[in-house]
């Protein structure tokens, strides 16, 4: 009789809102995180099925070539593995050189699924 070993599937999700920071052109990054909701459970969609577990604070200037405002920045949305629920808050410093490493300190499993970058402006007329 053959056993065939059971496929591990993530029950939870975390999205990651960050942002880079450049700091004052010397191309010293690092990220800042915006907001996250986590306990997103697998399989779900729709409005209210995560947890804020560190609530929204607005981002901050992010690329030194784009004039900053609140309709201009640069924004990162990371999907994450968590390998349970997490609880809130989290973390104590927004600011993070190894994003990658803060998600995993906090329960979630693996690397990034996906990241998502996109970039608000406004027109100049």
């Amino acid at each position: 009789m053959t056993t065939v070993a059971a496929l591990t599937h993530p029950s939870y999700f975390s999205v990651v809102m960050f942002t880079w920071l450049d700091m004052i052109g010397f191309q010293l990054y690092e990220s800042y995180i915006t907001y996250w909701v986590a306990n997103t459970p697998a399989g779900s969609f729709g409005p209210g099925k995560g947890k804020a577990v560190l609530p929204y604070m607005s981002p901050l200037a992010t690329n030194k070539f784009l004039q900053f405002s609140a309709k201009n920045n640069s924004y990162s949305f990371a999907l994450v593995p968590q390998g349970s629920n997490l609880v809130g808050p989290i973390v104590d410093n927004r600011r993070s050189p190894a994003l990658a490493k803060a998600p995993q300190h906090y329960n979630c499993t693996g690397d990034f699924i996906e990241i998502i970058d996109f970039t608000t402006s406004t027109s100049q007329s």
